[in-house]
């Protein structure tokens, strides 16, 4: 028998090493780019790589929000308190990457908000690691799954 994952709370931290990682991934892609088309034109790469680096590192920078608050599962759906603001309904919480004691998690809110990126690892949230993990895998269980898993039929 199955059922409903347990309610999780957890405090997100604002993500500044993923955010940083990012940036250098496209501050590194600039820069690649940038020789590259050096290259091919048999120019000097050095200033426009260089160039293209930080403007990479500013744009990786700017478009990756940083997700912060409280992410809260309640065995139904995931709401997203941030300080100073009302708890945030959101439609879904994605996991995007699983590498085994770290998650990638894409955060969609309901309405008109952008959806945000957050980095987790197991070693910041102690003992609710299993929780969530359980609740991304499984998600919101209805009446209908669960008494199916105990053998009835429809």
């Amino acid at each position: 028998m199955r059922a409903a994952p347990p309610a999780v709370d957890i405090e997100l931290g604002c993500g500044r090493r993923e955010r940083a990682a990012a940036a250098a991934l496209y501050g590194l892609a600039g820069a690649v780019i940038a020789v590259w088309l050096c290259l091919l034109l048999e120019r000097n790469p050095v200033l426009p790589a260089f160039a293209a680096a930080l403007a990479g590192l500013a744009v990786g920078a700017k478009i990756l929000r940083p997700v912060c608050g409280h992410l809260r599962w309640d065995g139904a759906a995931w709401t997203l308190a941030q300080p100073g603001h009302t708890p945030l309904a959101l439609r879904r919480v994605r996991l995007q990457i699983d590498l085994g004691g770290w998650l990638l998690l894409r955060i969609e809110p309901i309405g008109p908000a952008r959806p945000g990126w957050c980095g987790i690892a197991q070693k910041d949230i102690g003992a609710a690691w299993h929780g969530v993990r359980l609740a991304l895998y499984q998600g919101p269980m209805d009446a209908d799954t669960l008494a199916l898993d105990d053998g009835a039929t429809r």
